[in-house]
């Protein structure tokens, strides 16, 4: 007799109200387990129904872990943008976007928060100014930040890298260094700009998991 497994992933996107930046992405498969904070670079297509490869990596080694669902944020927030924008400009996006962040990591549901933004900043000063205002907002978690680490003792990896892609090992964050000495480099993300406060969109989304159907873009 065959046996039918059934799973259901809810899914919930906060984006801004003319919907060219999202702030978060909340995925929950199960809710007595705990759950944690992903931060990458930039958003790629992901949303309440459609996934990507690099949220599926991250779904499924959580899952390995234990964990019950996540919170995936971005240092950018602007969408469909392959370079991340540090200026004058982009500030109040930047804004919105950090206390987003920081209510993520602030949420007792989340046990664990990951940086995992890769190499994102190296050799570009005013990134690595913005991802030291962001850790210095988070410099009372300390103790719920981690990295990525392969076998081969190589951390602060983003999800994408292969050495990474079937096998997480976390490993505690040195708030001191921004840099994380990742693998291999990874394509600039975008921060966001704003003029209006962001809206949630809520919407549950019932599948099996052989459904998702991932494609290859980098969050």
């Amino acid at each position: 007799m065959p046996i039918t497994e059934k799973a259901t992933i809810k899914s919930k996107c906060t984006f801004s109200k003319d919907r060219k930046h999202k702030f978060l992405l909340t995925l929950e498969w199960e809710e007595k387990k705990p759950k944690a904070v992903v931060i990458m670079t930039s958003p790629a297509e992901a949303n309440c129904i459609v996934t990507d490869l690099t949220t599926s990596l991250v779904i499924k080694n959580l899952h390995s872990l234990g964990y019950g669902g996540c919170d995936l944020v971005n240092l950018g927030s602007k969408l469909y943008y392959n370079k991340l924008i540090v200026d004058k400009a982009e500030e109040d996006y930047n804004k919105e976007n950090q206390e987003v962040i920081q209510r993520c990591v602030a949420d007792e549901k989340n046990e664990k928060t990951i940086i995992a933004w890769g190499s994102c900043g190296d050799g570009n000063k005013r990134i690595q100014a913005y991802q030291k205002t962001l850790l210095e907002k988070l410099s009372g978690y300390e103790n719920k930040l981690f990295v990525i680490e392969d076998g081969r003792g190589k951390k602060g990896l983003h999800p994408l890298t292969p050495s990474v892609r079937t096998h997480w090992k976390l490993v505690p964050f040195q708030m001191q260094n921004t840099q994380n000495q990742p693998t291999e480099p990874s394509t600039l993300p975008d921060v966001a700009t704003v003029e209006e406060k962001p809206q949630e969109v809520d919407v549950s989304k019932e599948e099996t998991t052989e459904n998702q159907q991932p494609k290859e873009t980098a969050e």
